[in-house]
């Protein structure tokens, strides 16, 4: 279903078709704790790089956009109703967003403004098991392989024309799986490979098929609970609630030891525009994989956060602030990827 039209007719009274809305300058000014911007009293939903590295921010009122190499944060208005919780963007002009819990995908692109289409039903046997199918994760190699997953198994791919649902092992019949089995949370991959992750399981698509993937997580990592999945040099990396985070060379599992002493479990994770990777937590912890190799960051000045994206020599990090407002803050990184 498309909402084009009424979302267009509400981007024209605002005066913006495409957005050409920048927000006032003393959002964008940087300050002593690292706050490089601040809507005050709106609410963080999504917040990710573009291949470029444009950062895209949602919140529950608009999303804004912040191009490579400006200071500017440009405002999109929002489509009528529901506000993105989650992103996927493959350029600085295109941007899918998860806006419901009924597997229904928004996107925005610069030249045509929002349009929304909903997967089709779910098979039989999972409809009458679960009913509406929540959507919780929303990744892609480019505008045309997106992926998205949640629960009952559920796995929604968009070719580039339309989105269909894809039968995986997760999908059986089996009223003795317990449904956290099947509560898919997460969805990452690389050039070759796509994975999804629940608590306890971990599949991976590849030739367009899903399966189990081999070796299986552990029991170690099964009872860490895993929240989020992401690919380092050809190979899963899964972090958990417990906390925990782990990478696999394919024949095992090998536990990254500085995540045990965190306040505050792993979970979320998003591969990044110069191939490195970002793991956090809501407490502010942060874990970039740079070719296998754990580096961790830490925050203080956000009470609660919600994405993280690096750019050039920071890493963005973007939550509730001390005061009520949407905010982004950045962290020096180590050293810059080159």
């Amino acid at each position: 279903m498309s909402h084009r039209s009424s979302s267009f007719a509400v981007v024209l009274i605002l005066g913006a078709p495409l957005l050409a809305c920048p927000v006032g300058s003393r959002h964008a000014q940087r300050s002593a704790d690292g706050v490089v911007f601040r809507v005050p009293n709106e609410d963080v939903g999504g917040f990710v790089a573009a291949a470029d590295s444009t950062l895209f921010l949602s919140t529950n009122r608009a999303l804004y956009r912040n191009k490579n190499q400006s200071t500017r944060w440009e405002r999109i208005p929002l489509p009528p109703g529901r506000p993105p919780i989650k992103l996927y963007a493959p350029s600085a002009g295109d941007v899918f967003a998860l806006v419901d819990d009924c597997a229904t995908v928004a996107r925005w692109r610069e030249r045509t403004g929002w349009s929304e289409a909903v997967l089709p039903e779910p098979i039989a046997a999972i409809q009458q098991r679960v009913g509406c199918q929540t959507a919780l994760d929303i990744w892609g190699r480019d505008s045309s392989d997106v992926y998205l997953v949640g629960s009952g198994g559920l796995i929604g791919h968009f070719d580039g024309q339309k989105w269909n649902q894809e039968s995986n092992p997760l999908q059986v019949n089996d009223s003795a799986m317990d449904p956290l089995e099947r509560k898919l949370v997460s969805v990452s991959g690389d050039s070759n490979a796509t994975y999804a992750v629940s608590y306890s399981k971990l599949l991976v698509r590849e030739a367009g098929v899903w399966r189990n993937y081999e070796p299986r997580p552990d029991t170690t990592l099964v009872e860490c609970f895993m929240r989020t999945v992401a690919v380092s040099q050809g190979h899963p990396v899964v972090g958990g609630i417990k906390p925990c985070m782990a990478i696999s060379d394919g024949q095992r599992w090998h536990d990254v030891a500085q995540v045990r002493g965190f306040y505050d479990g792993l979970l979320y994770a998003r591969p990044q525009p110069d191939s490195t990777l970002l793991f956090w937590n809501r407490d502010g912890q942060l874990v970039e994989l740079r070719r296998g190799s754990p580096i961790v960051y830490r925050t203080r000045a956000l009470k609660f956060v919600r994405g993280a994206a690096s750019r050039g020599g920071f890493v963005y990090v973007a939550g509730d602030y001390t005061e009520p407002g949407a905010t982004i803050v950045r962290i020096p990184r180590s050293a810059v990827i080159k």
